[in-house]
């Protein structure tokens, strides 16, 4: 009909309407050549169909009304005569203008142009497309997302115009749609038993971290305040006062025999002393770390200003000080991570009440809003994700995911110790599937390796390993193994003169802390996720089968537990990779009237041992050249006795401070960077005249830089300390360099030592 239609009327001139692009009238006026004959092609009927879904997404009834004869029939529905057929422009245009912007929006049209098929004698093709959008029922009704494919017979006019279009159309739904488009496949059941969320293995890395973890000595004390009174346990509770107060509690009798000694003009410089009495006034009225550990741990966090308490309980804050240790942390592992190809990833905190539960814990979902509670553990979330869409196929595979949050939950914690136990941990959490089991296997060991070298490397400590086969975590059957499973690695830091509550995983005499974990799921888990790829076997048939997982997670407790094994009485001490301040300038100038007041010396000395203190952090804020041959008289520590490379600390940036506070007496300020655990203290002077001083400039350096006396204290053995030296400032810098690498390989050695 269309076709004679066309022959009887003479080649129209085709004029596009308003907001009809002219680009689209040219192409149909292509489709008639200068003998007014119709030249409809394969390529016209592509462009037409591209039109047609332009016009669908922008929802412009005029563009889709252009695009269809005078006469032209639409059928939607051929069943359905009154409601599925339009005819001639005011019918389509009503049709669109009612159902297809009043109901559809965000439209997202795809042409499968490979499967069209055009008829170039009767000028009809056979087209077929993908839609995606969102449809609603009627006004106030909520909209579904739904996806169409469709297929459509197209007759063309001589004009290039379409005088029928006839489509054929399936629909599914994206999620729950209204009744007539919605996929049976993905309705739920309205009734029988709830589905069992698949087993884990018995730990999620979030319980690991907050429920499961051994923690030696610590442990024993939270036993403790279960079976003891609430009276006694509020007496035996410490009573601080503030840091500041306590960091600068220092004895007259030793504040007067430092000022004797300054005021001296023998030229002796005679700090190591003065460090002593710092000491000794740290450890008046504080608590024995022998006796009562968790005391001793509570002071010296305030002290060092790591932590504060919020009105949270066991929910504490991590002052500057105590978020750059966590920090340090996540950049060394980051860099390790990335060469492993692990991917970043976040998952949202808060989920529906009724999915957050987690078999295997009965504490963890906390309501904050109406029908929302706080995602405790992250796994049943990321495994439902990455079974649904992320893993398709063998080319989806090896995935290593990294996440950085915090394990929470609303349980009630006895006495919480920050970074050990509370009600929320800073957490490292990392997920891996692979589809050869031996891979998985080795990717879990190269992990191990890589938390073991973190301990050494970072935080100074010989961890120890134990490996478990992989048990549930439900109450009732707690210690059964799960099949499939194929066990979990427990990496652990040992504190020195502590034991645990009874028998652990490391022994029963030995006060292990946990501080990382590596689970080897296998294949179990993805199993029952569904988490399945397809590949081709042997044979060359095409099959599925579930990929191997491997789950690994460090916390904060480690910074907590590495803190417990390096620290003395008198508080902690940070290990050097891991501080913010790892070296403190402290200069000191004698004057006449011994009170050490850099300000009342001479103008030329204080002149001059600014400048060499400048000079001093400029090198170590810089990238050394090379370990230095010798660095004044300082022994040095080999690898193998657990020092870092040379290179590590000669060529990296040290974060150095000078203190020049004039408001403070100079054993004040000794007190305060020991309470804080800065691992090193840099004393330096004028040289005195009879021991070559600024005029005679002996050792000077080739920048001209004054003859300097220093004197390097480190943290761990604060009486005895490096003998005195006249020395340049690259000297001193080198020589820094090198304490640091010596005092990182006593640390490791004799945490070795003691652990034995």
């Amino acid at each position: 009909q269309g076709a004679q239609a066309g022959s009887r009327r003479a080649p129209p001139t085709l004029t596009a309407p308003l907001d009809f692009p002219c680009d689209h009238a040219a192409r149909m006026e292509s489709a008639i050549d200068a003998a007014g004959h119709s030249v409809v092609s394969r390529s016209h009927a592509v462009e037409w169909v591209n039109s047609y879904g332009e016009a669908w997404r922008l929802q412009d009834p005029e563009r889709i009304v252009a695009l269809f004869t005078e006469d032209g029939v639409y059928i939607e529905r051929p069943y359905d005569p009154e409601h599925g057929i339009y005819r001639g422009h005011e019918g389509i245009r009503a049709y669109w203008v009612r159902h297809i912007q009043a109901c559809e929006r965000n439209i997202n049209f795809r042409h499968l142009e490979e499967d069209l098929v055009f008829d170039a004698e009767t000028r009809t093709a056979v087209v077929k497309w993908e839609a995606r959008f969102e449809v609603s029922p009627g006004p106030g009704r909520p909209w579904k997302l739904v996806q169409f494919l469709q297929i459509a017979r197209l007759c063309f006019d001589a004009d290039g115009r379409v005088s029928l279009l006839e489509e054929f159309w399936h629909a599914r739904s994206c999620q729950r749609a209204c009744k007539g488009l919605r996929d049976p496949r993905a309705r739920r059941p309205r009734c029988g038993p709830k589905r069992k969320m698949p087993e884990l293995g018995g730990r999620t890395c979030s319980h690991s971290a907050l429920w499961h973890a051994q923690l030696g000595p610590f442990e024993r004390e939270a036993m403790a305040l279960k079976s003891g009174s609430r009276q006694r346990v509020e007496a035996a509770a410490p009573t601080f006062q503030p840091s500041e107060r306590i960091a600068t509690k220092v004895t007259p009798k030793a504040e007067a025999a430092v000022a004797k000694r300054e005021s001296d003009g023998d030229g002796d410089f005679e700090v190591i002393p003065m460090m002593a009495a710092a000491m000794r006034s740290l450890l008046a009225g504080s608590f024995e770390r022998s006796s009562d550990l968790v005391g001793w741990y509570l002071r010296s966090a305030t002290l060092a200003q790591l932590t504060e308490d919020s009105d949270v309980t066991g929910a504490p804050i991590l002052r500057p000080l105590g978020a750059f240790l966590w920090e340090e942390l996540r950049r060394w592992l980051d860099i390790e991570l990335d060469a492993l190809g692990a991917l970043p990833l976040y998952l949202p905190a808060l989920a529906q009440k009724a999915k957050v539960s987690d078999p295997g814990d009965q504490h963890d979902e906390h309501d904050v809003v109406a029908g929302l509670a706080v995602r405790a553990s992250t796994e049943p979330l990321l495994y439902s994700v990455m079974a649904r869409s992320w893993i398709t196929s063998s080319r989806d595979l090896p995935l290593v995911l990294n996440r950085w949050g915090a394990a929470v939950s609303h349980e009630n914690v006895r006495r919480p110790l920050p970074m050990m136990r509370g009600r929320e941990l800073q957490l490292q959490e990392g997920h891996a599937a692979h589809a050869d089991p031996t891979v998985a296997g080795d990717f879990a060991d190269i992990v191990e390796k890589l938390y073991v070298r973190l301990c050494e490397e970072l935080l100074a400590v010989a961890p120890r390993v134990h490996t478990a086969p992989a048990s549930r975590g439900d109450a009732e059957d707690r210690g059964t193994p799960v099949e499939g499973a194929t066990g979990r690695a427990v990496l652990g830091v040992p504190i020195p003169g502590a034991a645990s509550a009874g028998s652990s995983a490391f022994g029963a005499d030995a006060g292990v802390v946990e501080v990382a974990s590596i689970g080897r799921l296998g294949s179990a888990s993805a199993a029952a996720f569904k988490m399945r790829y397809a590949h081709t076997s042997a044979e060359g048939k095409c099959m599925t089968s579930p990929c191997s997982l491997t789950c690994f997670s460090i916390t904060s407790r480690a910074i907590g537990a590495a803190l417990c094994a390096h620290g003395d009485n008198a508080g902690f001490i940070i290990p050097p990779r891991l501080a913010p301040v790892q070296v403190v300038v402290l200069p000191f100038v004698g004057r006449p009237g011994g009170s050490g007041d850099p300000s009342a010396s001479t103008g030329e000395e204080a002149r001059a041992l600014v400048l060499w203190c400048d000079a001093v952090v400029a090198r170590l804020r810089a990238p050394g050249a090379a370990p230095p041959s010798a660095a004044g008289d300082a022994e040095k520590v080999s690898v193998s006795n657990g020092a870092l490379p040379g290179a590590a600390w000669a060529q990296g940036l040290v974060r150095v401070k000078v203190d020049d506070r004039v408001c403070l007496p100079h054993g004040k300020k000794v007190q305060h960077w020991l309470s804080r655990g800065v691992p090193l203290l840099l004393f330096v002077r004028i040289a005195p005249a009879h021991d070559g001083g600024p005029g005679t400039n002996i050792d000077a350096a080739a920048d001209g830089s004054p003859s300097v006396v220093a004197r390097l204290g480190p943290r761990d053995m604060p009486g005895l300390g490096r003998p005195q030296t006249p020395m340049s400032a690259a000297a001193c810098a080198s020589a820094v360099r090198h304490e640091l690498e010596m005092l990182h390989g006593r640390l490791l050695a004799k945490h070795r030592l003691a652990t034995a």
